[in-house]
């Protein structure tokens, strides 16, 4: 089987950990594809690159599981699910509900590690995409360009999170893309000088995300 390609414990230099069996962290061996786990690679890379030096090296990677012996993507050893992400002076835990945390900062983290998994995998799945994502980010390369889709809830619910945690957009997170969604999003762009064509041109849409990233790891607004 093509998930059995690749087996490892580290993604991009960064230990693999697993959480949910009990209160110990233990080392987590991980298979996919050869190519999914190069972009688990550059996804590892990116988080250590967009961080501000306050947060320290990548100490490790918390994951729930990549191949699972199902239907669809984790069963082509091709998603990743992703609790936790460990600096040595920060944390971004997914698994802790980070997403509706009660600081603006904590959730900006949330925001930037969101941002930087969407530069590298199409559909990413958070804790505003439904009730079963609150505690992961589901990660998976499945079909289509790296561009924002408008009909996909998936990166809609995103860009109006972001918007209200970047620039105070007080948006419904309902994944409609309707005029106040457009007008923020084209707010962000304009902020961090990208032109619009987001959808059409992968590489707008990468540099978007990293800019974006850079901002909300650093607690910053757009």
């Amino acid at each position: 089987m093509a998930a059995t390609e690749r087996a490892y414990r580290t993604i991009g230099g960064v230990p693999l950990r697993y959480l949910r069996s009990d209160v110990r962290v233990r080392t987590y061996y991980a298979r996919s594809t050869a190519a999914f786990e190069d972009k688990l690679d550059a996804f590892a890379h990116d988080l250590g690159r967009a961080a501000p030096p306050s947060y320290g090296a990548v100490r490790y990677i918390a994951t729930a599981g990549a191949y699972v012996n199902k239907p669809k993507l984790h069963g082509l050893g091709r998603a990743f699910d992703l609790d936790l992400v460990r600096w040595q002076g920060r944390t971004c835990a997914p698994i802790r509900g980070h997403h509706g945390h009660a600081r603006r900062a904590v959730i900006r983290r949330y925001i930037g590690v969101d941002a930087l998994a969407r530069r590298r995998f199409k559909y990413v799945l958070d804790g505003w995409y439904n009730a079963a994502h609150r505690d992961h980010l589901h990660l998976d390369d499945g079909g289509g360009a790296l561009v924002f889709n408008a009909g996909y809830r998936s990166d809609t619910v995103f860009i109006q999170a972001a918007a209200n945690v970047m620039i105070n957009a007080r948006l419904a997170v309902d994944g409609v893309y309707g005029p106040k969604t457009r007008r923020a999003f084209a707010t962000m762009k304009d902020r961090v000088g990208i032109a619009h064509r987001v959808s059409s041109d992968a590489r707008l849409y990468r540099a978007f995300l990293w800019r974006l990233a850079l901002r909300a790891l650093r607690n910053k607004g757009l």
